[in-house]
């Protein structure tokens, strides 16, 4: 299962992807760095692969995540 990495900013109230497609030990790697540098990182579970080669301008995760954020 992929993985995508965030972290929310709440000053701004915003969340954001920082990669995705990510295995489980990328994942966990790449939060512990951000927590490390003192941001509140967290790991997400995708529901397959996405396309784009760029987290930062996914629609797939977006998607996801906003559908997240309503439940």
């Amino acid at each position: 299962m992929f993985k995508v990495l965030l972290f929310t900013d709440a000053r701004e109230d915003a969340i954001c992807i920082v990669d995705h497609n990510l295995s489980e030990a990328e994942a966990r790697a790449c939060c512990r760095a951000l927590r490390e540098q003192g941001l509140p990182a967290f790991i997400q579970k995708q529901k397959g692969r996405h396309r784009s080669a760029g987290a930062e301008a996914c629609a797939a995760c977006f998607r996801e995540i906003e559908k997240l954020a309503k439940e």
